[in-house]
């Protein structure tokens, strides 16, 4: 096996011998399974963001929609675990944080004397409620005035996150204006130069605008819940996006926090595909096409064969007798080539002599010209 990267993705090719004495070779080209996107993330927050995150404040968990802990970033297993080196795979992510009476979060190993979190869940798939969710836990105040306002420093970290994550993110306030989104929101809405616009709705065709408008008020008004919307972006009204949105609490105002994946990929090999499928069935088409059509000229050669039986050289009828004999045999072998088109039949290349093709359409060219 040899593998092999391409503008596409990777490939790998695995080559064998084949045949009686083995002088041949069959080459087999088979596209590599795409990375896991969620394990890129939870590599991420525990590996080489790691750091950046703790040094921010930022504690960060991946839990399972049971609410199971997938995994978590060493400053999430300190505060929780008194660890920074726990394992807390498998454990109850609710079990280890308390709420006071003042409806705040703490850690449960800390109690009330740690300082409140403000969480931010931000859901990793679709349907939300089937995936496994990313759960930011925030050091500091537990609200925001309003985003930049009195504590500008916990907006900054929430930015740099969601900068730094390869999901495409972006957080709109309650009246549904663009607040921040990462450049891989903007890469996956199709957005041209960068320029976010004023709002999300601004990003989807006219027909859409509504729907949109409607989910971002929706999230913003009502319970923290996360839900997602379909809709047709600008930049490609051909296919339909799926964007999720969650309502964002505990940080001052309302937000909504919407997440997008670029689906370009995903999106060339559903036609790659439409179009292999559409290819595989002019292929059946035509080898049907090619059977009945062979049985038409079956017909049509017996028939000039007896004809001719009746029809000596000479007669008047007997070289028209002929051409449609001999064109009813050129016609045979284009049924031929359908049927290895359709890959019901193997073709055997040839030596192919020119002059005799064309001394067998000579008197077609002649009336032709």
């Amino acid at each position: 096996e040899v593998p092999i990267a391409g503008p596409g993705g990777g490939w790998t090719a695995r080559v064998q011998r084949a045949g009686a004495a083995e002088d041949h070779l069959i080459w087999r080209f088979v596209a590599a399974a795409p990375p896991d996107r969620l394990a890129g993330i939870g590599a991420d927050l525990t590996g080489a963001l790691a750091p950046a995150l703790a040094a921010a404040g930022i504690a960060t968990a991946m839990v399972a929609p049971d609410g199971a802990i997938l995994s978590a970033s060493p400053a999430f297993a300190q505060r929780a675990a008194g660890d920074a080196g726990a394992d807390l795979a498998g454990q109850d992510f609710v079990a280890l944080l308390r709420g006071d009476d003042r409806q705040r979060v703490h850690f449960a190993r800390e109690g009330a004397e740690g300082s409140p979190q403000a969480v931010v869940p931000v859901p990793l798939g679709e349907p939300p409620e089937d995936a496994p969710v990313l759960m930011l836990l925030l050091d500091g105040p537990t609200c925001l005035p309003e985003w930049g306002g009195e504590a500008p420093g916990q907006a900054v970290q929430i930015e740099a996150l969601l900068g730094q994550l390869p999901l495409g993110l972006a957080m709109t306030d309650r009246d549904g204006r663009f607040l921040f989104a990462n450049a891989a929101f903007l890469r996956a809405a199709r957005v041209p130069d960068g320029q976010l616009p004023p709002f999300p709705s601004d990003l989807v065709v006219r027909q859409d605008k509504s729907a949109m408008v409607n989910a971002v008020r929706r999230f913003a008004q009502g319970a923290p819940t996360a839900g997602d919307v379909t809709v047709r972006l600008r930049g490609d009204a051909a296919e339909s996006v799926v964007v999720g949105l969650a309502g964002v609490r505990g940080m001052g105002e309302a937000a909504v926090l919407l997440s997008l994946t670029d689906s370009s990929e995903e999106t060339r090999l559903r036609r790659q595909v439409a179009q292999a499928s559409k290819m595989q069935a002019v292929g059946q088409l035509a080898g049907g096409v090619a059977h009945d059509f062979n049985n038409v000229l079956t017909a049509i050669i017996g028939y000039c064969d007896l004809m001719l039986l009746r029809h000596l050289p000479g007669d008047s009828d007997y070289d028209d007798i002929q051409q449609i004999k001999a064109n009813s045999t050129r016609a045979a072998s284009l049924t031929r080539q359908l049927l290895a088109f359709s890959r019901q039949q193997t073709l055997q290349p040839q030596v192919l002599q020119l002059p005799d093709v064309i001394a067998e359409v000579s008197q077609l060219l002649k009336r032709l010209l």
